[in-house]
């Protein structure tokens, strides 16, 4: 689950918004988890990793600060709660011979040879993705109405990209200079109540959120001036 599109987040977004519930596959799962670990769920999805050539659970908490319970570090789940999970999910559904009968859509993911040994579980976060997809949402119009708003001079363009925006003066010695009058602070808030409109879950903070300064000198010498290599 990486960007907005991704079937995951679309089938869990639809949960959070009450419009559809989850697999009743995986509520007993979900159950589970809320008991020994005090955090729900908001989903559990599944899928065929077609690269490695097994099948997944993603277990899908809604804000980052409960999936960082789950993790060692930024990537990888705590083996221990992984396991656990792993084998709390062979015991609530028991043998492979009755997994595609128990769960007939399995079939259209057209495994051979399913094996519940072969399954692993990931944990992601419903926020992070929420919170991009606000940013999406901000029309392109709205975006330079804004810099109109703005009237400074010495600003080129907001450049909106995942989560924070960049707002790009001409020179460094530009941002500098709006740097010690506090302008930083001013376009934070003139940003975050346009992006907040967006916000449809309520997941985004003035105190948590920020922008980004960068100069057009910066993207012309650095990046020549492309935006495929200014965001990679």
């Amino acid at each position: 689950m990486i960007v907005s599109s991704d079937k995951e987040y679309v089938e869990t977004k639809l949960i959070r918004q009450g419009k559809k519930k989850i697999k009743k596959d995986f509520v007993a799962l979900v159950d589970w988890i809320q008991q020994n670990y005090e955090i729900k769920p908001i989903n559990i999805y599944y899928e065929y990793d077609k690269l490695i050539s097994k099948p997944r659970l993603m277990v899908i908490l809604e804000y980052e600060k409960e999936e960082k319970r789950f993790l060692k570090d930024t990537l990888f789940p705590k083996p221990e709660i992984a396991q656990n999970i792993l084998s709390q999910f062979k015991i609530l559904y028991g043998s492979t011979e009755n997994y595609e009968r128990k769960f007939p859509w399995i079939n259209n993911y057209q495994i051979k040879d399913f094996s519940l040994d072969k399954l692993f579980v990931i944990f992601k976060n419903f926020e992070n993705i929420a919170k991009k997809e606000a940013t999406s949402k901000i029309p392109q119009e709205k975006i330079e109405k804004l810099e109109k708003k703005l009237k400074i001079k010495d600003l080129w363009k907001i450049f909106k990209f995942w989560y924070i925006p960049t707002f790009f003066f001409y020179t460094d010695k530009q941002i500098e200079e709006y740097s010690k009058k506090g302008v930083e602070k001013y376009l934070t808030d003139c940003y975050f109540d346009l992006l907040k409109k967006y916000d449809e879950f309520d997941y985004i903070k003035r105190e948590d959120f920020k922008i980004k300064l960068d100069s057009k000198e910066n993207f012309d010498k650095n990046y020549q001036s492309n935006w495929f290599y200014y965001t990679r």
